[in-house]
């Protein structure tokens, strides 16, 4: 087993396997002492099958709490910019958006159960993701109730890349 530098596995003892047969193994991961430089990395997993040949299980992680914003950055231009925003909210609701603090504000009355808002921030033409870039850091506050955060960055073509935050207030 190869873990990626600076992370720390538990390994595995050798065993023997019956064609056709599973074996459930538990693999400990420990990424304290990792760089963070890399977001996501890779575990690999080999088997020796002997006549029968090699396997390899590739596993992407990631470090949970994600250390991004400890990393060195840059922030996006004008993303403090409240009129640069625009609102996206479920059926009827009201969103204000305001400046606030040196950041934006984002308020929501929600009208109906289907509850969800997902403001809206499109980079001007001359501004794009650094090449180097491996994500994007966001400090938000909740002043009240409970949120699922939502970041989706969709590039040119319309993909979407997502990852889901639970929030309440004070966390």
């Amino acid at each position: 087993m190869k873990a990626p530098e600076g992370w720390q596995a538990s390994s595995f003892q050798p065993l023997q396997l019956e064609p056709q047969s599973r074996h459930e193994l538990k693999l400990q991961l420990d990424c304290r002492a990792a760089s963070g430089a890399q977001l996501v990395s890779t575990v690999r997993v080999s088997g020796d099958f002997g006549a029968a040949g090699n396997a390899l299980l590739s596993l992407r992680v990631m470090p949970v709490p994600v250390p991004l914003m400890k990393l060195p950055g840059e922030p996006v231009q004008d993303a403090e910019v409240a009129r640069l925003w625009q609102t996206n909210i479920t059926g009827g609701g009201v969103m204000k958006i305001g400046e606030q603090d040196g950041g934006v504000a984002f308020e929501a009355e929600m009208k109906n159960s289907d509850k969800w808002m997902y403001p809206i921030f499109v980079l001007g033409p001359r501004q794009h993701c650094p090449s180097n870039a491996i994500g994007l850091g966001l400090t938000l506050t909740l002043l009240e109730g409970h949120a699922e955060f939502v970041a989706c960055l969709m590039n040119p073509m319309e993909s979407v890349t997502s990852r889901t935050r639970s929030m309440s207030p004070n966390r």
